[in-house]
């Protein structure tokens, strides 16, 4: 007869006793691992958010992706700003109610950015905030009468009115109105005035033969106005008729599509104020004209114009070619002043002539002068010397074979060491009186003629592309396209993220 023992048969009791309460004890173990492993990547994570968004305030780099990179800064406006010396602020005056508000705020917060320390931005309604409008207009004797951007430089302030923010273009009757937004440009025109010691002057020659005139202007209208706009110069007219001297404000001057040749007073009035001033000459030649004693002036420092049209000839519909005489140019790498065109596509309109360049003149260089060429036609051109035939053909015996030069500039040094700051002598030859007939104006021949004036009258800070403007573009929805566009941002699209955070989480779960 067999017997058990008692204790044996209470100890695998009390192991399966145990099994469950450790089963459970280790679950909870688990899951309080699992649970402080969940608070620490949670912990972790918003560390590592509040850390990346405090470096990120710190220490950023900032990339325009818009088109034309629109919010970004020109490289005039930038070479403007490194030349400030003074404590300058920027203040938006406008009325919040203003639809132009929001664009001229982060318009001046770019200064403010590009500038650093130099340059402070600020917003002031003259209406929510009179107490600052007070301590202004005591200070400047200035009165809020609309909306305006205030710049302060020292004791000094300019004021620039919401309407002179904007470009100004000529309407089917041919006025100008109010156009595309060109805050950048006013602003930046007014801190080089700033800068300046005195307001520049730009002077017109007349009575030498007027621009064509059309029903939009001519182009010496365009050239006023928009050179005013863009680089706060100001510009006059200038009949050489009665005087014996070149205003003693000038900076510059123009001589536009004569027709009249210069007689000799004229000529020495030119000649003392470019070397003896150091003043800038610009000119736009007419190719149909016959100078005589202006080419001859002009041949002094080694550019001479040539009496023939640029043309080629284009095959066209029906077998019969055309003569073109439009010129795409290329402009020269090299002269400071072609250096932001050099990947401009630009061409001339109308006809032009062109200019023979003696760069290699060892006269020329004793006598301290640089000449060189900045624009050159495309090879297929050629130098016309009967434009009336049709259609054009080359002729080795009496044409010029292209490349042709178009555009050329002229420096009169006074001095070797460039340290000392005297001014030199600046003229610039364009073979083309049509760039700003205001029928045929594109943005790249107004800024490459606008950088030759400022380059003639030693403002090297302003050549250089003008911002690009803000395209605007409509989306038009039909009624019942903007339902269905209002169903999918508020149902579709948080529909799928939920479906896809539930799969992420079933599969976690598995």
């Amino acid at each position: 007869m067999s017997s058990t023992d008692p204790k044996n048969d209470q100890a695998p009791a009390d192991a399966k006793a145990k099994e469950p309460k450790q089963g459970a004890k280790a679950t909870r173990m688990r899951s309080a691992a699992h649970a402080a492993n969940t608070s620490v990547q949670i912990g972790l994570l918003v560390v590592i958010f509040l850390v990346a968004n405090f470096g990120a305030a710190k220490w950023f780099i900032k990339k325009d992706l818009s088109p034309n990179e629109q919010n970004t800064l020109s490289e005039t406006t930038r070479n403007v700003i490194d030349q400030i010396d003074a404590d300058t602020r920027i203040i938006t005056a406008f009325s919040q109610n203003s639809p132009d508000f929001q664009r001229v705020v982060e318009l001046t917060e770019l200064y403010d950015d590009e500038a650093g320390t130099r340059v402070s931005s600020e917003v002031l309604d003259p209406v929510r905030n009179p107490t600052r409008s007070r301590e202004i207009s005591a200070k400047f004797n200035h009165e809020f009468t609309g909306n305006a951007v205030l710049i302060i430089q020292g004791d000094t302030m300019r004021e620039i009115p919401e309407d002179e923010l904007f470009h100004l273009e000529r309407n089917r009757q041919g006025e100008w109105v109010r156009g595309a937004f060109g805050g950048e440009d006013a602003i930046t025109s007014t801190l080089l005035e700033l800068e300046s010691e005195q307001r520049r002057v730009l002077y017109i020659i007349t009575g030498k033969g007027p621009w064509p005139r059309t029903p939009k202007g001519s182009g010496a209208d365009t050239l006023a106005t928009l050179i005013a706009k863009r680089q706060g110069v100001e510009v006059r007219e200038l009949s050489l008729t009665d005087i014996t001297e070149i205003p003693a404000d000038a900076s510059a001057v123009v001589v536009a599509n004569a027709k009249y040749d210069f007689n000799g007073a004229e000529i020495r009035m030119l000649h003392r104020f470019f070397e003896e001033r150091k003043g800038g000459i610009i000119t736009l030649l007419n190719p149909e004209a016959s100078l005589p004693n202006y080419y001859a002036f002009l041949r002094l420092y080694g550019i001479d114009p040539v009496p023939q049209v640029a043309v080629t000839r284009a095959s066209q519909l029906g077998g019969n070619d055309a003569t073109i005489f439009e010129v795409p140019v290329d402009f020269v790498a090299g002269p400071e002043l072609t250096d932001p065109f050099l990947n401009i596509d630009a061409t001339f309109p109308g006809r032009s002539s062109h200019l023979i360049v003696d760069e290699a003149n060892d006269e020329l260089f004793r006598r301290k002068i640089s000449v060189a060429k900045v624009a050159i036609s495309k090879p297929e051109f050629w130098g016309e010397s009967t434009p009336a035939a049709t259609p054009a053909t080359f002729d080795a015996a009496t044409d010029t074979d292209g490349p042709l030069t178009l555009a050329a500039i002229v420096e009169k040094r006074s001095v070797e060491d460039k340290k000392l700051g005297v001014r030199s002598a600046r003229m610039a030859v364009i073979a083309n009186p049509h760039l700003l007939d205001p029928t045929t104006l594109t943005q790249e021949n107004v800024d490459f003629l606008f950088s030759a004036i400022s380059w003639s009258m030693g403002q090297s800070s302003m050549i250089g592309i003008t911002p690009a403007q803000p395209s605007i573009f409509k989306l038009t929805l039909k009624e019942g396209s903007q339902g269905t566009l209002t169903w999918v941002i508020c149902a579709l699209m948080p529909a799928i993220t939920l479906i896809i955070a539930y799969l992420v989480w079933q599969r976690r779960r598995a």
